[in-house]
Parts: structure tokens; sequence; C-alpha cells
């Protein structure tokens, strides 16, 4: 599976991407799992890691466009925040362009994955946002 969720420290969810996202099987997985979330009806914070994650085709940055506007049609909203540690400069691109199209349900903290410890990432969940964080957040 290219993106496998782990719910280990709840409700904070871990999310690595593992190779080439290559097929709309793949994205579904992707994207029922976050829904599963929120038919759980519990808050909860992502953490997106695509240290691993191979190339994704544009055409993918367009469905999570829709994506998004679909879950920001729902009336109760369980995602908290985002961190998205990216590691190359397509994936930071594709996301700065749906984030462009599209503005996220919760904030979310973009940040070059190299550089960044877990220390990083709990103080972000505490509300310390570091300079160098790349920040969207949700607009109607």
């Amino acid at each position: 599976m290219w993106a496998n969720y782990n719910y280990t420290d709840f409700p904070v969810v871990y999310v690595s991407m593992v190779g080439s996202l290559r097929n709309n099987s793949e994205y579904k997985d992707f994207t029922q799992k976050w829904l599963q979330l929120y038919e759980d009806k519990k808050k909860f914070k992502f953490v997106f890691d695509t240290k691993d994650c191979g190339y994704v085709y544009i055409k993918y940055a367009f469905s999570m466009v829709s994506f998004i506007k679909k879950l920001k049609r729902r009336s109760e909203q369980y995602l908290e925040s985002s961190v998205i540690l990216y590691h190359n400069n397509w994936i930071k691109h594709l996301l700065q362009f749906i984030f462009f199209c599209q503005s996220p349900v919760a904030p979310v903290y973009l940040l070059n994955g190299k550089n960044t410890t877990y220390e990083t990432i709990k103080n972000i969940h505490k509300g310390i946002i570091p300079e160098e964080a790349i920040v969207y957040l949700p607009s109607n």
C-alpha cells in the first residue's frame, strides 16, 4: 500500500507514504482510511511523512483538491491539524499547488523533513510553530 496509517499514538495519526502512487485503488485506500477517521467521530491530528514517497502523478493533486472540498462540506470537522514532512521539491510543489487551489480543513504545517525532529512535531501539536514552517490555514 502506498499510504500506511499508524494509529498507535491516537489522536495523532502517522501516515507514511511508500513508493509511487501508481493507481486509483491506492489513492482510494488512502482517502477511505481518512474518511474512516471522520466516521469514528473523534478529534485527530495527522503527521504525514513523505520520506519514502516516490513519484505522484499530478492527477492525484487534482483529486486531493476535490477530496478536501468534499470534506469541507461536512457539518463536523474532526481533523484538528496536519504536519506534512516533505523530502523533495516535487512533493513540496504538489502540496503547494493543492493548497493554492483549495485551503485545508484544518491548519497544515509543511516542513522539510530532513530538518525536522520529533520534538518539533510535538511542539507544533502544542501550538509552537517553527519559523521555517509553511503554514496553510482553512478558509471558506
